[in-house]
């Protein structure tokens, strides 16, 4: 092994020693002598926040021009590259550790010659600490999809991206604009995992939805693909009147669509709250729903499926009654009435009804009274009420 003499061991660390001081004392004079008291947040301005910028900006991190002495957002993400690149939590807010390491922002002295040896060139341009600061933007998020699509929601994910700098990754920024090709996007998130679950979105309607990344740096990806997704429309149902019974009327919906009558059924969105009147007609009588609905007042439906309401009328029914006033016989038509020995029948309302009178042997028909009838032919009665008629006959003494 080859022997390396003391002189030259003594004279490489005296070189060291030597080039260490000289540096430090050149670093160290070219950052502006520290005067910050109080913490430097977003918002403030003045002498200390100027000092700040000055000395950032000797040091490579402040980029503007010149210094301003309001501390603005550049301002902010100088201080931010300061402290991440001195060990300090990057808040942006120059508090008591910060400003103790302002002021000893550089220890040459406990580098080694090599490191030394690349810095200086960094610190007379004024970038010494910008090198080691976080520039790369994560890697784009990729396989932006959707999942779950109903009415009003949507899920969407995506694969992760990666933080390529090395600053951590900090949160995914989420866009979305409303119609076919638009282009107006805004910010509705950020989630810190590859998913997000949108929701208070309008039935029927496309969406598109583009993702980005941002690292604790502030690097800032570039945007994914384009997604459009168009929610489900909202579903429709029939709802359906039967009528049924010997009686007529009409039912009518609110909201209009159903005329019954003649519009028997119609579609409705789901959710939509119907209401169902029925009108008897003139000689009838409404008796009642059934199906979805009971009793005889309004029948009122949220409608979630198809449904079927039946509207039963009941025509209404008049007693025709016969005083037969001599020997013979009254018979009608239709057949109810048989008087002799059937004198009273109910015919339906609006049935004509005839009544015909066969005198008894040796018997004369004299003619009829009430029901508006009259004289000796047949009598007949439009029933639209409770009606007598007298039929007279006189027997030969």
């Amino acid at each position: 092994m080859k022997k390396i003499s003391i002189s030259k061991v003594v004279l490489a660390f005296f070189c060291i020693f030597s080039i260490s001081t000289t540096l430090n004392a050149e670093v160290l004079s070219s950052v502006p002598s520290l005067s910050i008291t109080h913490s430097l947040y977003l918002g403030l301005s003045g002498s200390e926040v100027l000092t700040l910028q000055n000395i950032l900006k000797s040091l490579g991190f402040f980029s503007y021009p010149t210094a301003t002495g309001y501390f603005g957002p550049l301002t902010k993400t100088a201080v931010i590259d300061f402290q991440r690149a001195n060990g300090i939590v990057p808040i942006g807010i120059v508090g008591p550790l910060t400003r103790a390491h302002l002021s000893t922002p550089l220890q040459i002295s406990n580098m080694s010659t090599t490191t030394i040896g690349l810095i200086l060139p960094k610190v007379r341009s004024g970038t010494i600490i910008r090198s080691h600061a976080d520039r790369t933007a994560p890697t784009i998020p990729t396989d932006l999809e959707s999942s779950n699509i109903t009415e009003t929601t949507l899920s969407l994910d995506w694969s992760d991206s990666t933080d390529v700098g090395g600053s951590g990754f900090l949160k995914y920024i989420l866009e979305r604009c409303e119609g076919d090709g638009c282009t107006d996007f805004i910010e509705i998130g950020n989630p810190t995992t590859s998913s997000f679950d949108d929701a208070d979105l309008s039935a029927d309607t496309l969406y598109r939805y583009q993702i980005k990344a941002k690292d604790v740096a502030g690097n800032v990806s570039e945007y994914s693909s384009i997604l459009d997704v168009t929610t489900l429309p909202i579903p429709t149902y029939s709802f359906t009147v039967a009528k049924s019974g010997s009686g007529n009327g009409v039912v009518m919906s609110t909201p209009a669509g159903i005329a019954c009558g003649s519009t028997c059924s119609s579609s409705y969105s789901s959710g939509t709250t119907v209401t169902l009147t029925a009108s008897a007609d003139a000689g009838s009588t409404f008796s009642g729903w059934s199906g979805a609905c009971s009793g005889t007042g309004p029948c009122v439906v949220t409608l979630d499926n198809d449904t079927t309401v039946t509207a039963t009328f009941t025509l209404n029914t008049y007693a025709l009654n016969v005083i037969l006033v001599g020997d013979g016989m009254i018979t009608s038509t239709p057949a109810g009435i048989a008087c002799g020995s059937t004198c009273s029948h109910s015919f339906a309302s609006g049935s004509i009804v005839t009544l015909t009178a066969s005198p008894g042997i040796g018997a004369t028909f004299l003619g009829w009274t009430g029901g508006g009838c009259s004289g000796t032919g047949t009598c007949m009665v439009t029933m639209s009420t409770i009606t007598t008629v007298t039929a007279t006959f006189l027997s030969e003494a």
